[in-house]
Protein backbone atom coordinates (compact mmCIF):
# COMPACT_ATOMS: atom_id res chain seq x y z
CA UNK A 1 0.00 0.00 0.00
CA UNK A 2 1.60 3.34 -1.12
CA UNK A 3 1.48 6.53 1.09
CA UNK A 4 -0.24 9.56 -0.31
CA UNK A 5 1.04 13.56 -0.16
CA UNK A 6 -1.73 15.53 -1.15
CA UNK A 7 -2.98 18.80 -1.11
CA UNK A 8 -6.57 17.85 0.55
CA UNK A 9 -9.78 19.73 0.21
CA UNK A 10 -11.66 21.17 3.82
CA UNK A 11 -15.38 19.97 3.25
CA UNK A 12 -16.75 20.81 6.72
CA UNK A 13 -15.05 22.01 9.89
CA UNK A 14 -17.32 22.62 12.23
CA UNK A 15 -17.54 22.01 16.65
CA UNK A 16 -18.90 17.89 16.77
CA UNK A 17 -19.44 18.98 20.80
CA UNK A 18 -18.65 21.59 23.52
CA UNK A 19 -15.12 19.28 23.03
CA UNK A 20 -14.34 18.24 19.71
CA UNK A 21 -14.32 19.59 16.11
CA UNK A 22 -15.05 17.52 12.74
CA UNK A 23 -12.67 17.84 10.24
CA UNK A 24 -13.71 16.79 6.69
CA UNK A 25 -11.57 16.30 3.56
CA UNK A 26 -11.35 15.30 0.28
CA UNK A 27 -8.39 12.92 -0.51
CA UNK A 28 -9.07 10.48 -2.53
CA UNK A 29 -6.47 8.55 -2.44
CA UNK A 30 -5.94 8.45 0.70
CA UNK A 31 -9.86 7.55 1.51
CA UNK A 32 -9.60 4.68 -1.09
CA UNK A 33 -6.71 3.37 0.56
CA UNK A 34 -7.17 3.61 4.26
CA UNK A 35 -7.94 0.87 6.75
CA UNK A 36 -9.44 1.37 10.14
CA UNK A 37 -6.92 1.80 12.60
CA UNK A 38 -4.37 3.72 10.14
CA UNK A 39 -3.82 7.30 11.02
CA UNK A 40 -2.64 10.57 8.46
CA UNK A 41 -0.15 13.12 9.31
CA UNK A 42 -1.68 16.92 8.90
CA UNK A 43 0.56 19.55 8.32
CA UNK A 44 -1.01 22.16 11.09
CA UNK A 45 0.21 25.62 8.70
CA UNK A 46 -0.15 27.50 5.66
CA UNK A 47 1.40 25.64 2.67
CA UNK A 48 4.54 26.17 2.22
CA UNK A 49 5.17 26.96 5.81
CA UNK A 50 7.23 25.08 8.49
CA UNK A 51 5.53 26.67 11.68
CA UNK A 52 4.35 24.67 13.04
CA UNK A 53 7.40 22.30 12.50
CA UNK A 54 5.96 19.40 13.13
CA UNK A 55 2.63 17.77 11.46
CA UNK A 56 0.33 16.39 13.91
CA UNK A 57 -1.15 12.59 13.36
CA UNK A 58 -4.51 11.75 13.81
CA UNK A 59 -6.79 8.75 13.41
CA UNK A 60 -9.98 9.35 10.84
CA UNK A 61 -13.34 8.64 12.67
CA UNK A 62 -14.71 8.25 9.26
CA UNK A 63 -14.16 7.46 5.62
CA UNK A 64 -15.78 7.16 2.95
CA UNK A 65 -14.11 5.13 -0.06
CA UNK A 66 -16.32 5.89 -3.01
CA UNK A 67 -16.93 9.71 -2.28
CA UNK A 68 -13.58 9.84 -1.34
CA UNK A 69 -13.56 11.38 1.38
CA UNK A 70 -12.72 10.75 5.04
CA UNK A 71 -13.29 12.82 8.58
CA UNK A 72 -10.90 13.84 11.72
CA UNK A 73 -12.45 14.38 15.12
CA UNK A 74 -10.20 16.20 17.09
CA UNK A 75 -9.74 18.97 20.39
CA UNK A 76 -8.79 21.65 19.17
CA UNK A 77 -5.70 22.47 21.69
CA UNK A 78 -2.51 24.11 21.30
CA UNK A 79 -1.17 26.43 18.11
CA UNK A 80 -1.30 23.53 15.51
CA UNK A 81 -5.01 22.17 16.21
CA UNK A 82 -6.33 25.84 16.98
CA UNK A 83 -4.81 26.76 13.80
CA UNK A 84 -6.63 23.53 12.07
CA UNK A 85 -9.67 24.87 13.86
CA UNK A 86 -9.77 27.69 12.15
CA UNK A 87 -10.00 26.17 8.53
CA UNK A 88 -12.57 26.81 6.66
CA UNK A 89 -14.52 25.01 3.55
CA UNK A 90 -12.52 25.03 0.23
CA UNK A 91 -9.17 25.55 2.25
CA UNK A 92 -6.12 23.53 1.11
CA UNK A 93 -4.51 21.28 3.76
CA UNK A 94 -1.59 19.00 3.42
CA UNK A 95 -1.94 15.37 4.37
CA UNK A 96 -0.02 12.19 4.09
CA UNK A 97 -1.40 8.55 4.53
CA UNK A 98 -2.68 6.33 5.39
CA UNK A 99 -0.09 5.23 7.50
CA UNK A 100 1.10 2.42 9.87
CA UNK A 101 -1.04 -1.40 10.41
CA UNK A 102 -4.38 -1.12 11.19
CA UNK A 103 -7.17 -3.45 12.61
CA UNK A 104 -6.68 -6.80 11.26
CA UNK A 105 -10.58 -7.63 11.00
CA UNK A 106 -11.33 -11.76 11.26
CA UNK A 107 -14.54 -13.16 11.24
CA UNK A 108 -16.44 -13.87 14.56
CA UNK A 109 -18.31 -11.34 17.03
CA UNK A 110 -16.96 -8.41 17.83
CA UNK A 111 -16.47 -6.30 20.89
CA UNK A 112 -15.53 -2.65 20.00
CA UNK A 113 -14.64 -0.64 23.18
CA UNK A 114 -12.51 2.68 23.95
CA UNK A 115 -12.28 5.39 26.23
CA UNK A 116 -13.29 9.04 25.61
CA UNK A 117 -12.25 10.48 23.10
CA UNK A 118 -10.18 7.24 21.58
CA UNK A 119 -13.70 5.64 20.99
CA UNK A 120 -13.91 7.56 17.71
CA UNK A 121 -10.83 5.72 16.54
CA UNK A 122 -13.30 2.51 16.24
CA UNK A 123 -16.13 4.22 14.32
CA UNK A 124 -14.99 3.08 10.98
CA UNK A 125 -14.03 -0.37 12.10
CA UNK A 126 -17.99 -0.32 13.48
CA UNK A 127 -19.45 1.00 10.33
CA UNK A 128 -17.34 -1.52 8.03
CA UNK A 129 -18.80 -4.60 10.31
CA UNK A 130 -21.88 -3.56 10.23
CA UNK A 131 -22.07 -2.85 6.15
CA UNK A 132 -20.64 -6.69 6.33
CA UNK A 133 -23.80 -7.88 8.13
CA UNK A 134 -20.92 -9.01 11.33
CA UNK A 135 -22.30 -8.98 14.99
CA UNK A 136 -20.69 -6.47 17.17
CA UNK A 137 -20.44 -4.06 20.24
CA UNK A 138 -19.50 -0.72 20.56
CA UNK A 139 -18.54 -0.31 23.88
CA UNK A 140 -17.95 3.33 25.73
CA UNK A 141 -16.00 2.58 28.66
CA UNK A 142 -16.46 4.44 32.16
CA UNK A 143 -14.98 4.24 35.12
CA UNK A 144 -11.24 4.76 33.66
CA UNK A 145 -9.35 8.46 33.83
CA UNK A 146 -9.63 9.14 30.43
CA UNK A 147 -13.64 8.01 30.22
CA UNK A 148 -15.12 11.43 30.32
CA UNK A 149 -16.44 13.17 27.23
CA UNK A 150 -16.88 10.41 24.94
CA UNK A 151 -18.04 11.44 21.34
CA UNK A 152 -21.46 9.71 20.27
CA UNK A 153 -21.92 9.64 16.26
CA UNK A 154 -25.17 9.38 15.10
CA UNK A 155 -24.99 6.31 12.97
CA UNK A 156 -24.00 4.24 15.75
CA UNK A 157 -25.12 2.67 19.04
CA UNK A 158 -23.08 3.02 21.44
CA UNK A 159 -22.99 1.17 25.24
CA UNK A 160 -21.57 2.45 28.45
CA UNK A 161 -19.90 -0.04 30.37
CA UNK A 162 -17.44 -0.48 33.03
CA UNK A 163 -14.72 -3.19 31.90
CA UNK A 164 -15.80 -5.56 34.49
CA UNK A 165 -19.46 -5.51 33.57
CA UNK A 166 -18.39 -6.24 29.63
CA UNK A 167 -18.63 -10.29 28.38
CA UNK A 168 -15.35 -10.33 26.79
CA UNK A 169 -15.43 -13.87 26.56
CA UNK A 170 -18.19 -14.37 24.01
CA UNK A 171 -16.33 -12.02 21.67
CA UNK A 172 -13.97 -14.00 18.95
CA UNK A 173 -12.43 -10.52 18.38
CA UNK A 174 -11.45 -7.45 20.65
CA UNK A 175 -10.45 -4.27 19.29
CA UNK A 176 -9.59 -1.50 21.82
CA UNK A 177 -8.27 2.37 21.58
CA UNK A 178 -7.73 3.70 24.64
CA UNK A 179 -5.12 5.19 27.16
CA UNK A 180 -2.24 2.95 28.54
CA UNK A 181 -3.89 2.52 31.94
CA UNK A 182 -6.75 0.97 29.77
CA UNK A 183 -4.52 -1.77 28.49
CA UNK A 184 -2.62 -2.55 31.50
CA UNK A 185 -6.02 -3.41 32.88
CA UNK A 186 -6.71 -5.44 29.92
CA UNK A 187 -3.72 -7.57 30.10
CA UNK A 188 -4.41 -8.04 34.35
CA UNK A 189 -8.08 -8.32 33.71
CA UNK A 190 -8.79 -10.70 30.48
CA UNK A 191 -7.80 -14.26 30.62
CA UNK A 192 -4.56 -15.33 28.41
CA UNK A 193 -6.99 -17.00 25.23
CA UNK A 194 -8.99 -13.60 25.02
CA UNK A 195 -6.03 -11.36 25.65
CA UNK A 196 -4.72 -13.07 22.62
CA UNK A 197 -7.44 -12.31 20.51
CA UNK A 198 -7.47 -8.20 21.27
CA UNK A 199 -5.75 -5.84 19.53
CA UNK A 200 -5.05 -2.27 20.83
CA UNK A 201 -4.51 1.18 19.57
CA UNK A 202 -1.25 2.75 20.74
CA UNK A 203 -1.18 6.60 20.38
CA UNK A 204 2.73 7.79 21.05
CA UNK A 205 4.40 11.22 20.42
CA UNK A 206 5.40 11.64 16.46
CA UNK A 207 7.46 13.71 14.28
CA UNK A 208 7.52 12.01 10.92
CA UNK A 209 4.94 9.37 10.84
CA UNK A 210 7.09 7.10 8.46
CA UNK A 211 9.92 5.78 10.79
CA UNK A 212 12.70 7.79 10.30
CA UNK A 213 13.00 9.40 13.53
CA UNK A 214 12.16 6.40 16.23
CA UNK A 215 10.48 9.09 18.21
CA UNK A 216 7.06 7.09 18.62
CA UNK A 217 9.19 3.60 19.66
CA UNK A 218 7.18 1.60 22.04
CA UNK A 219 8.35 -1.78 23.90
CA UNK A 220 6.90 -5.19 22.77
CA UNK A 221 8.10 -8.79 23.82
CA UNK A 222 10.38 -8.87 20.65
CA UNK A 223 12.00 -5.72 21.57
CA UNK A 224 11.57 -2.17 20.32
CA UNK A 225 8.70 -1.47 17.57
CA UNK A 226 7.45 1.71 16.12
CA UNK A 227 4.34 2.84 16.20
CA UNK A 228 3.83 4.58 13.21
CA UNK A 229 4.97 1.82 10.98
CA UNK A 230 4.92 -1.29 13.11
CA UNK A 231 1.68 -0.60 14.76
CA UNK A 232 0.38 1.56 15.93
CA UNK A 233 -2.53 -1.15 16.40
CA UNK A 234 -0.91 -4.31 18.23
CA UNK A 235 -1.81 -7.58 19.78
CA UNK A 236 -2.00 -6.76 23.27
CA UNK A 237 -0.22 -9.69 24.34
CA UNK A 238 2.85 -8.53 22.52
CA UNK A 239 2.91 -5.54 24.32
CA UNK A 240 5.01 -4.80 27.19
CA UNK A 241 2.73 -2.75 29.43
Amino acid sequence: MSKVLTASTVITNRPFDDRYFYLELEAPEIARQYEPGQFVMVRCGPPGSLDPLLPRPLTPAAAEPNAGRFGLLYAPAGRGRGWLAERRPGDRLTVWGPLGRGYRVGAGPAVLAGTGRHLAALFPLARRLAARGSPFRLIGLTGLPDSDATPLPEDLEVEAREPGEVDWDSARQIFLAGSPELYRLAARMLPRDVAGRTQVLVEAPMACGVGACFGCTVWTQAGPARACVEGPVFALADLRL
